[in-house]
């Protein structure tokens, strides 16, 4: 689990587990959220998708939906050119 993102229902004493869902139809595809920091009031995350397409993004926490998402590897700076 780590760092994976969740919300406590408090009436129900459940927790949801944050996805980030990308395509749609037979592409759609669904990955474990895995938040680095969150805002002050808890309403946005920022964090990445769980697959190395989704490189980071801005969800809102209540409903998961996608703010900003910056897709493409930009990890390990090739320092030969």
């Amino acid at each position: 689990m780590g760092n994976e993102g969740a919300t406590l229902n408090i009436a129900t004493k459940r927790l949801r587990r944050l996805e980030f869902c990308a395509g749609h139809g037979r592409s759609h595809d669904c990955h474990a959220y895995y938040i680095d920091k969150a805002s002050h009031d808890g309403r946005l995350a920022v964090g990445d998708g769980g697959n190395e397409k989704i490189t980071i993004s801005i969800i809102r926490v209540s409903d998961g939906r996608p703010i900003f998402t910056l897709r493409g590897d930009v990890c390990c700076p090739d320092r030969n050119r």
